[in-house]
């Protein structure tokens, strides 16, 4: 599955400031919240060394609050860099506490975003705290379907190319 592109003007295949104290998802214990292959713009060839990140929303109460013009961060809670064949496994530090992106302590809304100095990819979806941890309520994340991630387990991605 291809997911959707977001072209950029400046990117780099180092991670963001903000995710640069994030433990490697390569290198952490947790439950894997998705994996894949990010390709180039051609769709074949493997991007290798491209960093994925994954990003947290502000919570619902948070957006709502938001007012025409008003900015918002996002918080990132995962990260790692594709091998050679372009293929990465997406982990949750578990430093970082998923329950204050939560609606309602039940699913956070999450940005998957793969990046080179060649383009931008990225997935939006959902992600339960508790399975991406593999909590105590991981099973009752599992079983609910208003805790269920929207996040593929497999999300490859394709770059497309800076213009």
């Amino acid at each position: 599955m291809t997911l959707g592109l977001l072209p950029t003007a400046a990117c780099s295949e180092e991670p963001s400031p903000e995710s640069a104290g994030l433990t490697d998802a390569r290198d952490l214990n947790t439950p894997v919240v998705t994996a894949g292959t990010v390709t180039r713009s051609d769709g074949d060839t493997p991007a290798a060394d491209a960093t994925v990140e994954l990003l947290a929303y502000p919570d619902s109460e948070k957006m709502a609050a938001l007012e025409e013009g008003d900015t918002f961060d996002l918080t990132p809670v995962g990260r790692t860099t594709t091998d050679a064949d372009g293929t990465y496994e997406m982990r949750v530090d578990p430093d970082i506490d998923l329950s204050r992106f939560a609606r309602d302590g039940r699913t956070m809304d999450v940005s998957l975003r793969a990046t080179t100095a060649e383009g931008t990819a990225v997935e939006e979806a959902s992600l339960s705290p508790d399975e991406a941890t593999g909590g105590a309520g991981a099973e009752a994340a599992l079983a609910g379907e208003d805790r269920k991630s929207s996040l593929p387990a497999n999300a490859d991605l394709e770059l497309t190319p800076m213009s």
